[in-house]
């Protein structure tokens, strides 16, 4: 990929505002296992995996320190204007002090400890940051009350006892703070970030797999004399899968070659500790009471819903084939994806296991047994940790059956749906014995390539692109008129200039991305404001919906069903559902030249969600595996990132399956800016060979909002202040793109780049 910048001026006193819904990001979560510490003889054991030992030689007289690196567990922010939304899974983590024009946050980290035994030497929280600041962040204690998928500025613990600070940041690099008298041994602990400036500090979160949060520990202990052994492993095996952190002790009898290598006569007696186990549902399915006899086993979802006046009580059930303990069982806990979000959460019971999923139906289904765990605050697009210890006594088939409160739907991924399958995570207390065999440890010097020689760089893994004069053009933006009788100025109501622009740049097809129509996407106002400028184009527009056209602006939420967009527009906007006016089916893709074009709704809470088992991805996946095109572009209204606060987690599922179909481009709009970010998975992690290019494209004219002073990352061109659209040819195996400012002080970005 190859692409210029040009920076224009800023305009002073431009105004910061939101256009999300509820103000802030939704959440989304990632199921991961916590890495956990192994010191000294402690190692981590995986599936059939090898236990290693390391132990550095050194005079008896001397002692050895051992650094271990261990990865938060959980992590998250909190907002005090919206105190009862979870950002668990956002990929970056916040700090603000007192401000009069935005809400306080604060982020809370949370690391556990195994395998010391006491004290370490010392300990280092490290985090990277994305922010520059002379003031810093402070480092505090807190109590362990909270998960990443359920914390809220309602339900964070108290900040506690100051540990450190952390102070100058400077932006994109790693920084420490020592918290050494708060380790004082094995445990659990909670560190919050906090800030007295009123200037946001943004630092990665651990969903970016580059740059999470650690700990780093140093212990030290005697070492054996040279004559010593000092490489020992061994090998635990677990079934499915599992993790162990064994200790023991080393007897050595070797002796110490002049290259270093070692021949071990010695012994390792190894005992394992906890034994951690994932096991996937065998049949899961939920029934309901006014259909007794529907089986509903094969669908991507499970429902509960309580029984009232108007809905049917529904309740899902679950099987798990529990096998290949080998100890007493110290924990299970449930783990469930939501496509709901409520506070009073779930009930899950005991269930008989007689059942099938094709014969599973509300006349056949167990009766719920003694309940065994609850979920409260269960938040859309969140994993939900539900504690059901008593159902678990050992191996065999373990039966359940969940249910709620709520006289409305409360959803969950079913095991059809891979990526978020339900899960059952059970600790033991193990009993495997290593056996052990020699390993070697090379020197960092021969392992550790410089990042120069690691990465490599767009141009040097992309083909040339190929684009050329007679190849399709398109010409995109969102956020553009303002509501009939707004007054044009330099800062808001420029979409007859934007228009005027696009239409002078001649394009085969125009790609309006949300937001087209404020406040609330009337039809009058569609009539009276968007049709004179950008409406010009409709014959030739392919338009997504965004927050403004279904009413859902900041925390105000007038819900219209989307339906002056759906009429004003017609068939366009809606040709899976032709005649309708609201509440359509509102994603569709077309093609023009090369390029597969995909028009999606980021409004998830209104089109049933956005992950797998939900009907716009189900249809996109079909999508995605019927087309033959070189090259795809999607588009939609809310980013997944910006340098804003105006971005949201709701599409991570459906970006994430883009990028494992290779698409190559996504744009959006939401932001009051432009910007561009160089290619990268879902997960935010830098990707210059699959990754894909997101541009923020909402400069149609209605206002501007501002952006951090440090970009998100790896966002490459960042344009504010500027009214303009986004222009690309799309080649047969590439293309080119710039940004146009319809503005005389604008900034300019262009670059061409090839398909995967």
């Amino acid at each position: 990929m190859t692409d210029t910048t040009t920076g224009g001026a800023s305009r002073p006193g431009s105004p910061a505002g939101r256009g999300r819904p509820g103000g802030r990001r939704r959440p989304r979560r990632r199921v991961r296992t916590a890495a956990r510490l192994g010191v000294a003889l402690a190692a981590v054991v995986g599936y059939s995996a090898t236990l290693v030992t390391t132990t550095t030689l050194l005079p008896s007289s001397q002692a050895a320190t051992v650094p271990a690196t261990v990865v938060a567990s959980a992590d998250a922010t909190v907002q005090s204007d919206t105190p009862d939304a979870n950002y668990g899974s956002a990929t970056s983590l916040g700090a603000r002090g007192t401000s009069t024009s935005a809400p306080l946050l604060r982020s809370y980290v949370k690391v556990v400890v195994s395998g010391l035994g006491q004290a370490p030497a010392s300990a280092r929280l490290n985090l990277y940051t994305y922010a520059t600041s002379t003031t810093g962040v402070k480092v505090s204690l807190a109590a362990n009350t909270w998960t990443e998928s359920g914390i809220t500025w309602g339900n964070a613990p108290a900040v506690g006892a100051d540990v450190a600070t952390i102070a100058p940041l400077n932006s994109n690099t790693a920084v420490s703070a020592d918290v050494t008298p708060a380790i004082t041994g094995d445990g659990t602990y909670t560190f919050v970030i906090t800030t007295t400036s009123a200037a946001g500090k943004t630092f990665a979160s651990r969903e970016v797999a580059a740059h999470p949060p650690t700990l780093v520990l140093d212990t030290s202990a005697p070492v054996p004399t040279a004559s010593g052994t000092p490489v020992a492993s061994g090998t635990v095996t677990a079934s499915p899968t599992g993790t162990a952190s064994p200790t023991g002790s080393v007897s050595p009898t070797g002796t110490v070659g002049p290259t270093g290598t070692v021949t071990p006569t010695g012994t390792v007696s190894a005992v394992p500790a906890a034994v951690t186990t994932t096991f996937a549902a065998s049949a899961d399915g939920y029934v309901e009471a006014d259909t007794p006899t529907t089986s509903y086993g094969s669908g991507y979802q499970l429902n509960t819903q309580a029984a009232s006046p108007t809905t049917p009580e529904e309740r899902s059930y679950l099987t798990f084939p529990v096998s290949g303990l080998t100890g007493t069982v110290t924990s299970a806990t449930l783990k469930l994806y939501s496509y709901s979000t409520w506070a009073s959460g779930i009930t899950v019971a005991a269930a008989g296991t007689g059942w099938t999923e094709p014969g599973l139906t509300w006349a056949t289904a167990p009766a719920i047994g003694a309940v065994v765990g609850t979920g409260k605050n269960v938040v859309v697009n969140t994993t939900v940790s539900v504690d059901v210890t008593g159902a678990v006594a050992g191996n065999g088939s373990v039966g359940l059956v969940v249910t709620t409160d709520r006289p409305g739907l409360v959803k969950f991924g079913s095991r059809e749906a891979t990526a978020n399958r339900p899960q059952l995570v059970v600790t033991t207390g193990g009993t495997a014995t290593p056996t052990p065999t020699l390993t070697t440890t090379p020197t960092p010097s021969s392992t550790t390539a410089s990042p120069s020689s690691t990465t490599a760089s767009p141009s040097s893994t992309s083909p040339s692109p190929t684009v050329t004069s007679g190849d399709p053009t398109i010409v995109a933006a969102g956020d553009i008129a303002c509501p009939a009788g707004g007054t044009p100025n330099a800062t808001s109501c420029q979409q007859q200039a934007t228009s005027d622009l696009a239409l002078s740049l001649s394009p085969t097809a125009v790609l309006p991305l949300g937001d087209e129509q404020y406040e609330l996407g009337s039809l009058a106002d569609f009539k009276a404001s968007y049709d004179p400028s950008w409406g010009r184009m409709n014959a030739i527009a392919h338009p997504a919906p965004g927050n403004h056209e279904y009413g859902y602006i900041g925390s105000s939420i007038q819900p219209t069903g989307g339906e002056g967009y759906f009429t004003y527009f017609g068939d366009r906007a809606h040709p899976l559902s032709p005649g309708c006016t609201k509440l359509c089916t509102s994603w569709y893709s077309w093609d023009i030249g090369a390029w597969h074009m995909i028009s999606l709704d980021s409004q998830c809470g209104v089109v049933g969600g956005c992950n797998p088992g939900n009907p716009q991805y189900q249809w996109l996946l079909n999508d995605l595996n019927a087309s033959t095109a070189r090259c795809t572009l999607a588009y939609w209204h809310i980013p997944l990132y910006s340098s804003s606060t105006d971005h949201q987690p709701d599409m991570q599922a459906i970006y994430n399956l883009l990028h494992q179909k290779k698409a190559d481009v996504v744009l959006t709009g939401h932001a009051h800016f432009y910007e561009r970010f160089a290619g990268q998975d879902a997960a935010g992690n830098a990707d210059p060979v699959n990754g894909l290019a997101q541009f923020v494209v909402g400069s149609g004219g209605k206002s501007f909002f501002a952006m951090r002073a440090t970009p998100a990352a790896n966002s490459a061109a960042q344009i504010a202040n500027t009214f303009g659209v986004l222009q690309m040819t799309l080649g047969a195996s590439g293309y080119s793109w710039k940004f146009v400012p319809s503005t005389s002080w604008g900034g300019t970005d262009a670059g061409t780049a090839a398909c995967h």
